[in-house]
């Protein structure tokens, strides 16, 4: 896989620059823009080939690449794609409605075999594959209502079906495990889904990441940080990061090959968690990123980082020993809507609501609560009033 790196020329000039204000070093970050791959703005899943190709699932189709170019595979229903898993020579995707294999024809090019449509599946109306692993010949398709499980060597098909919200599946040594919302945490064991821990934080909060370590099962949620398993008792992981994870929100993550963690966050780009817990160094948009908002993290073969955008693609050689420093400055998100109130200029970012004095030269100051997506601000009856997009209806704090 052919790495991109940034010119000493660069490195130089941003070196100056450093001189003379306040930097930090960080690591080459290769970013990929829609004109550069050719698909749409989100990127939601991440996986790569035996020949090292990397795929991802992006919002106009599968995207592939091969180290120097990108090919676009569209959608089959013209929806988003949605999750990617690479098998030996197949390439597994899951999107609305359908979810199936890729495989290369004689001259090269990827066809899609549809599994729902060979097996007669009937999908809900309103199904997405969000997530797919696999375990011992066996590919398993999770939708926010059920799990299909596919065997890839007789092609049969089952199928577990939820009773709340199926939010994540995993794969931890050796162990499929999945959340329900409505009852926790299970694992699925001789075929069959079993009861693992019914504590509340599994019925309040997302799970974003279950992985092994000093023999136990680790589980990260959205908004609470990290606990881990002790004779099926769910506890907290108690470590210094926890003064970062504390205000927020994960959107996805990695446990990466030497035990460290990789998180993407909502509006704070990636962090990065060492082995006993501590935050060893931190990414966003003002130390080289293009876009605060991970929606995907995946580790490649030669252990760099790749970060599926809100908008675009990141490439971050993080075991380099050359080392970039930039220049923090404020940053506000992409701004969608503005409006002057009572004295006070607002702006509606994907980042959150923020504000300052009308005219002034102080900077923005982020409205509490507002972190996220703002659609649309308006002034009804002398009361200014925010069109945002709410996360999670459970944090009253």
């Amino acid at each position: 896989m052919k790495k991109h790196l940034h010119t000493i020329n660069i490195l130089f000039v941003l070196f100056i620059t450093a001189l003379n204000c306040y930097a930090q070093e960080v690591p080459p970050v290769s970013v990929f823009n829609t004109e550069d791959y050719g698909g749409g703005n989100q990127n939601w899943s991440i996986s790569q080939a035996t020949n090292k190709y990397i795929y991802i699932a992006n919002n106009k189709g599968l995207l592939e690449y091969n180290g120097g170019k990108w090919s676009l595979y569209p959608t089959p229903n013209g929806t988003i794609m949605r999750s990617v898993k690479c098998i030996k020579n197949q390439i597994f995707t899951g999107f609305f409605r359908d979810f199936g294999f890729w495989e290369k024809d004689e001259y090269g090019f990827l066809e899609f075999t549809s599994i729902v449509a060979q097996k007669g599946i009937k999908m809900f109306e309103d199904e997405q594959i969000w997530e797919i692993i696999e375990l011992d010949g066996w590919v398993l398709f999770k939708s926010l209502q059920r799990i299909h499980l596919y065997n890839l060597k007789n092609k049969t098909l089952k199928t577990f079906e939820g009773t709340g919200v199926l939010t994540k599946i995993s794969k931890a040594n050796g162990v499929v495990y999945f959340q329900d919302l409505e009852k926790g945490l299970f694992k699925i064991e001789n075929g069959k889904p079993l009861l693992v821990s019914e504590d509340p934080i599994l019925k309040r909060f997302t799970l974003k990441e279950i992985f092994y370590k000093n023999e136990k099962i680790f589980l990260l949620t959205d908004q609470r940080g990290f606990y881990f398993l002790e004779n099926n008792k769910l506890k907290k992981w108690e470590i210094p990061a926890n003064a970062y994870l504390k205000n927020k929100t994960i959107y996805s993550a990695e446990f990466l090959s030497d035990g460290t963690m990789a998180l993407g966050t909502i509006s704070n780009g990636v962090a990065y968690i060492t082995d006993s817990g501590e935050l060893s160094s931190q990414l966003n948009q003002n130390l080289g990123l293009s876009n605060n908002t991970i929606l995907s993290v995946f580790e490649d073969f030669d252990k760099n980082i790749w970060l599926g955008l809100d908008n675009g693609i990141n490439l971050v050689n993080y075991t380099s020993p050359l080392k970039i420093f930039i220049n923090q400055k404020d940053f506000l998100g992409t701004i969608y809507t503005s409006v002057i109130y009572d004295g006070f200029l607002y702006l509606g970012t994907n980042q959150g609501l923020f504000y300052k004095k009308q005219n002034s030269k102080q900077p923005f100051t982020l409205i509490k609560k507002t972190q996220g997506q703002v659609w649309s601000l308006k002034v009804i009856d002398d009361t200014l009033f925010c069109g945002h997009e709410c996360r999670n209806f459970y944090n009253k704090e």
